[in-house]
């Protein structure tokens, strides 16, 4: 299986105003582990789109978190409003404000700069990451991570994917 390594940096400001760079466990103990993603229109919905004479929106980029709480993937609501995406279905998700029933989406993940090939997310639930002041346009649930082997590598600040 192909191997991705990817090894943290962190930053921290102090108080004279300089910022100083963290050994890669304190960046990967404060990030998490996060990916930067582009995310766009599955190219089922490209080609259709093209068939009529539209263009598919641009992706969208930004950084996703690997989260191994999350049961599906979960993709932020202005990233489905961008991509001008339709609702396929709905599901009963549960977090810490309670339950409520959301909107879920097909999906493509694409990881810029890695050799991690683009992944088709069949039905990624929108959420409102950024009422939760969560710099991610997606988190990575469970159901991304039941196609690779995934090591959190702590003391050396680094994660591993084997695709």
């Amino acid at each position: 299986m192909p191997l991705f390594e990817y090894q943290y940096v962190g930053e921290a400001r102090l108080p004279d105003g300089r910022i100083v760079r963290l050994p890669p466990a304190r960046g990967l103990w404060e990030k998490g582990p996060v990916l930067q993603v582009a995310i766009s229109v599955t190219n089922e919905l490209t080609a259709k789109l093209a068939s009529e004479g539209k263009h598919a929106p641009q992706p969208v980029t930004g950084f996703a978190l690997i989260d191994t709480g999350a049961s599906l993937t979960a993709v932020d609501e202005t990233v489905c409003r961008r991509l001008e995406l339709v609702p396929t279905s709905t599901i009963l998700i549960s977090h810490a404000g309670g339950s409520e029933d959301r909107p879920c989406y097909p999906i493509q993940v694409l990881f810029p700069g890695t050799p991690i090939r683009p992944v088709i997310i069949a039905r990624a639930c929108s959420v409102s990451l950024a009422a939760g002041k969560q710099s991610y346009i997606l988190l990575l649930g469970r159901d991304f991570l039941s196609r690779y082997k995934m090591v959190y590598h702590g003391p050396a600040g680094r994660i591993e994917l084997d695709f």
